[in-house]
């Protein structure tokens, strides 16, 4: 008779049900593998045994590693590798094998107890569920790398699994039926399921957060700008390019950087929009960012803008990146917002885990020569990766070359487009000659004449679209027949025939128009409105703003011809050569630097005396202004008029234009001195830009000073919807003003949707702002009010630190846990590093733990021990810590007789 086979336990099926699970979820059937052919706890003593032999200093108990069998062997021998994080895994085993039932003598207890027996199924899950949390971890590429940064997130997942065991513990020790555990296994589930979406949410407003405040530039509405301007069909024949085939192939290490080259308005970024479009089109590549630079905001940082923008492009790409991010955010939050080589070391460090990425920037050479060079090495120092790939778009400029060095390979854009730029032309004359109504024998001679465009441009699409420009604006034929036999030589001539035109076939107002209008796109902090350039241009006349205007939009390109264009109601010069040739010798210097700035400042501060901003008008009047759009120039006027005085030249004092400027200054502030001021600072420092109004007008400078120092202020702490608590801090009357302005336009928003329509003509479309006066969405604004007030809950930062001076004191967290996580951080360093004191290093470790101390700025421990590791402290100091720091170890340094410039290279 054949033997029975033995029925399983409850207690091997449900370990056998649990198992199955785990390697169920682990996916990798290579780590599957090893762990489910580690049987017995000898294979972890073996692994801990080896272990323990590397780190002497470290003892792993018994009684821990006897409750956590199979998966740990994988654990130990990964994280030994790395101290830090050998510790942790042992802290989180000891905090387990502290929680979990002593499973022996329960299981002999309740020995044919399936509802027990069941139970203790639900306890191995929770082990195995330890274990695949900490194994994922270990699985990410280069964990080594940010280890601090993504260990918190994983951590945090224990918690949950401690209070599921905590929760079956109580079931042991009481009355349990199988009606309780099935509702058991339910509840672990639903447990870690609840914290997965609450741990995401929370992440996700972290990051927002992170967004709001750092404020990277995203490059995502120029890409999309140009490519609808493009002529899509071009750029063919750089298929067909031999160095562009090597570069785009992330295999070809030989070819890691390409410099699109070319003369001004050869089409280079229309191409580097195509060939953005083409990387991210493809399947095969992990990363892919980029830049649009300008002309318009030659005065920021371009280098840390591009970095922040790259970095904030790859972690929106990556969600499982924001725990680097956030941990930089907290722990280094002024070096992440202010730190080019910061942020260029987080970049490197994150870019380890993808094995490919491009970045492409364009237009370099439209930022400041000044600029550039550390713009360049930034961008080369990515060339760290092996697997970055980087790709340069601009003009021949000696200075590119010489930092790009030897590494690059060129193409010259202006060279290979001549189809492209003639496809373009019959593209351009097949929309417009139809539009006329001649006759089909007169048509076609005008075609065959427009032949002749393409030979001029010389590999200049710009020069080709400024000549198909004028040609639509013109009607008669024989103007026609003129502009095309005559075409301009060369760019610089396209624009002075522009110019000409102005100057020739306009009355005297209308030339005056044109100058004033370019003046305020060439000098504007940011890029303004048709709105508010004509309400600036009536200011300018001596009109009242207060009236309002008729909402009818400025015709900017009938009034400057096709030099502008307009792009979402915004106005900009069709390429920064427009704006060099204006303020050129070769245009005579149609406009002037500290001209077109005395201008515009002098237009903002007219507009700031005004009635608008009388502070005893009422709320009806204020209302019934908004609707004039009495209020379309106010932000602009408020946050930037400042801004625009250090513009204007000292060689100024001598046609008078400082001495007039310094007295519109001088009412302005008279008149709207705020005489219940309560924040005005002392002692203002001092602002080196502004000396040259201290001669002229030392009451004025002073003034300005005090200013300046509130205006830095409220861009960086402040919102309109609490201004009262502030708006007496500003030695004017403007913020107050600016607030009353703020709150009233809600309430009629909110209150008269009919009013809308008229707003919008007025305001533009996106006519519901961000509060935060430092917040770029506080100018740019939303279409909806949902989509604002989502916004404006990613600012909502109640959780405050109490440490002195720290930045988040003002800032705050968005949860409770994050400044938890953030005090946390700060304590262990100091506490570290004094604990250490005790210990006994030999020299060469002592010098790390030094290091370690100058970067927590732990002046104590590190006093001691200066002599004995001078240069390497002192470099350390130099880069990374306090000015304190820094004087400590020089005074050591003196103390001892030390020759710091001996000491320093």
């Amino acid at each position: 008779m054949a033997a029975t086979a033995p029925v399983p336990s409850p207690l091997i099926t449900a370990f056998e049900t649990a198992r199955q699970e785990f390697l169920h979820d682990f996916r990798d059937d290579d780590y599957a593998q090893k762990v489910s052919q580690l049987a017995s706890i000898d294979d972890v003593y073996d692994a801990a045994e080896v272990i323990q032999k590397k780190q002497a200093e470290s003892r792993v108990k018994q009684e821990i590693l006897s409750l956590i069998w199979a998966p740990i062997k994988l654990l130990l021998i990964v994280s030994s590798t790395y101290m830090k994080s050998f510790t942790k895994v042992l802290d989180a085993m000891a905090e387990f094998g502290a929680a979990l039932p002593h499973f022996k003598a329960y299981a002999l207890l309740f020995d044919g107890n399936e509802a027990i027996q069941r139970l203790l199924g639900l306890f191995f899950r929770d082990i195995l569920d330890f274990h695949l949390i900490a194994l994922n971890f270990f699985r990410r590429k280069h964990w080594r790398v940010l280890f601090e940064s993504f260990w918190p997130k994983y951590s945090s997942k224990f918690q949950i699994i401690l209070k599921n065991i905590a929760q079956h513990r109580i079931m042991m020790d009481s009355e349990v039926t199988l009606a309780h555990i099935s509702d058991a296994y339910a509840a672990r589930v639903s447990a870690q399921e609840r914290f997965e979406r609450d741990q995401e949410h929370e992440e996700r407003m972290e990051f927002q957060n992170i967004m709001n405040s750092v404020s990277p530039k995203l490059y995502d509405t120029q890409l999309e700008r140009i490519k609808q301007r493009c002529f899509m069909q071009a750029g063919k024949w750089l298929e067909q390019d031999q160095d562009f085939s090597e570069w785009q192939d992330p295999s070809n290490q030989s070819a890691r950087v390409l410099w699109l080259m070319g003369i001004p308005g050869a089409g280079k970024s229309f191409l580097s929009t195509i060939i953005i479009d083409k990387l991210q089109s493809r399947s095969d590549l992990s990363a892919v960012a980029f830049a649009f630079l300008s002309y318009h905001s030659r005065d920021d940082n371009p280098t840390l803008r591009v970095l922040h923008s790259f970095l904030f492009q790859l972690v929106l790409d990556n969600k499982a990146l924001r725990p680097a991010l956030l941990h930089a955010y907290e722990n280094s939050h002024r070096k992440l917002t202010s730190s080019s080589d910061f942020v260029g070391d987080l970049l490197i460090d994150l870019l380890k885990y993808f094995p490919d990425s491009y970045f492409v920037v364009d237009g370099v050479d439209e930022v400041a020569e000044k600029e550039r060079p550390l713009l360049l090495i930034s961008l080369m120092k990515l060339q760290k990766c092996p697997n970055v790939k980087l790709l340069i778009s601009a003009r021949a400029e000696h200075d590119i070359g010489y930092f790009l060095g030897s590494q690059y390979k060129g193409i010259q854009v202006h060279k290979h487009n001549s189809q492209d730029i003639s496809d373009y032309i019959d593209h351009r004359v097949n929309n417009w000659l139809p539009k006329l109504d001649w006759d089909a024998e007169y048509t076609s001679e005008l075609r065959m004449l427009t032949k002749k465009i393409a030979p001029k441009s010389k590999g200049m699409f710009l020069y080709a679209r400024l000549v198909c420009d004028s040609l639509g604006r013109l009607s008669d034929p024989g103007d026609i027949e003129e502009e095309i036999t005559n075409l301009p030589d060369g760019l610089n001539e396209a624009y002075d025939r522009i110019l000409k035109r102005i100057s020739q076939d306009t009355s005297t107002l209308e030339q005056e128009r044109a100058r004033a209008i370019l003046q305020w796109v060439s000098c504007s902090i940011v890029p303004m409105s048709r709105n508010e350039i004509q309400t600036a241009l009536s200011v300018a006349r001596g009109k009242d703003p207060f009236r309002g205007s008729k909402g009818l939009l400025l015709d900017v390109v009938r009034s400057c011809g096709p030099i502008l264009e307009v792009i979402d109601d915004y106005v900009f010069f069709v390429h920064f050569s427009a704006k060099e040739y204006l303020f050129s010798s070769q245009s005579l210097q149609y406009l002037k630097d500290s001209e077109a700035n005395s201008a515009v400042a002098s237009t903002c501060l007219k507009y700031l005396s005004s009635d608008c901003c009388n502070i005893e008008l009422s709320d009806e009047a204020i209302k019934e202004g908004i609707l004039r759009g009495a209020y379309v120039l106010l932000d602009y006027a408020a946050s930037y008029w400042l801004e625009h005085l250090p513009r204007v030249s000292v060689s100024h004092t001598k046609s008078g234009y400082l001495e007039d400027l310094a007295h519109i200054v001088e009412n302005t502030i008279n008149l709207r001195e705020n005489e219940t001021c309560e924040g005005s600072c002392s002692d203002p420092a001092p602002v080196v830009s502004l000396k040259r109004f201290e001669e002229e007008a030392p009451e004025v400078y002073e003034a300005l000073l005090h200013v300046n120092s509130f205006l830095r202020k409220r861009w960086r702490e402040y919102s309109l919807d609490d201004g009262e608590s502030w708006v007496n801090e500003d030695p004017l009357t403007i913020s107050t003003t600016q607030w009353r302005v703020h709150v009233l336009f809600e309430e009629i928003l909110c209150s008269s949707p009919s009013n809308h329509a008229a707003m919008k003509r007025q305001y533009g479309s996106r006519l519901f702002k961000c509060n935060r006066l430092g917040c770029p969405l506080f100018r740019t604004g939303f279409e909806s009010k949902p989509e604002r007030d989502r916004h404006l809950r990613s600012h909502n930062r109640p959780y405050k630190c109490d440490r002195p001076n720290c930045d988040f004191a003002q800032m705050g967290f968005g949860s409770q846990a994050r400044l938890t996580a953030h005090l946390r951080y700060h304590e262990k360093p100091t506490e570290g590093f004094m604990a250490a004191r005790t210990e006994s290093y030999e020299d060469d470790e002592l010098e790390l733990v030094l290091l370690d101390a100058v970067k927590a700025n732990d002046l104590d421990f590190v006093r001691d021990d200066v002599p004995r590791f001078r240069k390497a402290l002192l470099f350390e100091a130099v880069k990374s810590s306090s000015l304190a720091m820094l004087e400590l170890l020089l005074q050591e340094c003196d103390r001892e007789q030390i020759n710091v410039w001996g000491v320093l290279p």
